[in-house]
């Protein structure tokens, strides 16, 4: 939501928006139904008992297939989206996202990762 009010797009960009998201919403459906199912066999495996590492492993292989998958079209969505926003709302995304990878990266530290 904050996002959103930040970009403060236009009626206009919001309506091309929805066109481009509506444009591939079959595609979308078609990537986005793999990484569901992979998902929750992925999560199926890690909990099963007993714990089988080779089904857990192949799981999460087969989940970062259909995650990469939806990627590349998420990709494709981004790149005609951007397009709508202007220079000012784009910057804006990009430092929603640093400032995301930020949290994380902060999360990960007070973990102890290096």
């Amino acid at each position: 939501q904050a996002l959103r009010t930040d970009l403060a797009l236009t009626a206009d960009q919001q309506e091309k928006l929805r066109a481009i998201v509506m444009s591939h919403r079959t595609e979308i459906a078609a990537a986005a139904t793999p990484v569901v199912d992979k998902g929750r066999a992925l999560r199926a495996a890690i909990a099963a008992s007993p714990e089988d590492d080779a089904a857990i492993r192949a799981a999460g292989e087969d989940f970062g297939k259909s995650v990469g998958d939806a990627g590349v079209l998420a990709a494709k969505i981004r790149a005609e989206a951007r397009a709508v926003l202007t220079p000012d709302q784009n910057q804006k995304l990009d430092d929603f996202h640093k400032a995301t990878d930020d949290q994380v990266d902060k999360l990960l530290k007070e973990l102890g990762t290096p």
